[in-house]
């Protein structure tokens, strides 16, 4: 049922438009001497129409009807103005101040009727397309939902193949993703790109995936041709997770083929410099250094947090961006153990 507020400091005007309003429509109605009142009312509670006299002591009506169209959720309620003025300028300036009606005084009871069954009509019709429009978004939102979730399932699916072939590489992933969504956090980025990269970095180093086994199961440093054939692996994550409209799967694809980049220019694949480099493969760029250097090999330990990270500050403006290695040490307690909690975990395969 429809609710109509009128507001009037003069009481018999208040019982003859509530009488009118109510064979009018089927509605309920609230009446008031006081504009304030009503806007207090109206601020907590759904209204289809306002009915309001101009000449109100305090606020008058186009006041009113400009306090109104401010509020949230309120900016498109009707507004039914009755006055007495005469004034083309006053007229426009109601209309300006977003009154949809006016009625002069003495009010036609006829002329009345239809203008609030219009006014209700049109009320209606806008709730029934918000009540569409939010139906829509929330199928929208499910849609995207159910999507993401297999994307993100997809994810999975390739790092636990990273896992068949290598369980120690899949640890390293989940670990870079952890550290990279702290900087993310610490960098202030959007809700949105954080939850991306969360959904994303993982996959940074899927490209090896094309490793032949010898590469794999290597306990020996890498000689110059293996190194050559390792630094091949950006781009072959980058085809493996390229040509999707997936969202997650293009910020995947931007990870795995930036996240070797050099902040100076020094980098591979495709010597990018500064900005130029994607902010995520900037991210993952730091968090993947220092997951790696926190990882230990069968041909080296592992170094400590506190080296690990003055490595990385060394290289700041050089190999790193400085913003993210500032948002990188600023979270650093939080980082460490959250990497070495990831690189303890066993397999998930």
């Amino acid at each position: 049922m429809q609710t109509v507020v009128i507001v009037d400091d003069y009481a018999p005007n208040l019982e003859l438009f509530a009488r009118v309003v109510k064979t009018a429509a089927d509605c309920n109605v609230m009446t008031f001497v006081s504009a304030a009142e009503a806007l207090r009312w109206i601020a907590g509670m759904e209204t289809d129409l306002v009915v309001i006299d101009y000449a109100m002591p305090g606020m008058n009506g186009v006041e009113f009807t400009r306090e109104l169209r401010g509020m949230p959720h309120r900016a498109s309620v009707p507004v039914l103005l009755i006055s007495a003025i005469d004034d083309k300028d006053a007229v426009k300036e109601a209309f300006r101040g977003g009154v949809n009606a006016l009625l002069r005084k003495p009010v036609d009871t006829l002329e009345f009727t239809a203008q609030v069954r219009t006014l209700a009509s049109l009320s209606a019709l806008r709730r029934e397309a918000e009540r569409l429009n939010d139906e829509d978004a929330r199928k929208i939102t499910e849609s995207r939902n159910a999507i993401s979730a297999q994307e993100r399932a997809s994810i999975d699916r390739l790092l636990r193949a990273l896992e068949l072939r290598n369980p120690d590489a899949a640890r390293q992933a989940l670990a870079v993703r952890d550290v990279s969504v702290i900087i993310a956090r610490n960098m202030h980025l959007a809700a949105d790109d954080i939850e991306l990269i969360h959904d994303a970095a993982a996959a940074y180093d899927i490209g090896k995936l094309s490793f032949t086994d010898g590469l794999f199961s290597s306990n020996a440093p890498l000689n110059a041709q293996a190194r050559t054939l390792v630094r091949g692996h950006a781009e072959a994550g980058a085809k493996i997770l390229g040509g999707s409209r997936s969202r997650i799967f293009q910020a995947a694809e931007r990870i795995a083929r930036t996240h070797h980049e050099r902040f100076d220019g020094a980098g591979y694949p495709a010597g990018l410099k500064g900005e130029a480099i994607p902010v995520f493969g900037r991210i993952v760029a730091v968090a993947d250094a220092f997951v790696a250097m926190m990882h230990q090999r069968p041909y080296r330990a592992a170094i400590s947090a506190g080296h690990a990270t003055d490595q990385i500050s060394r290289e700041s403006g050089l190999h790193f961006d400085p913003a993210v290695v500032a948002a990188f040490k600023s979270g650093q307690t939080q980082i460490v153990a959250r990497a070495s909690e990831s690189l303890r975990a066993p397999a998930a395969v």
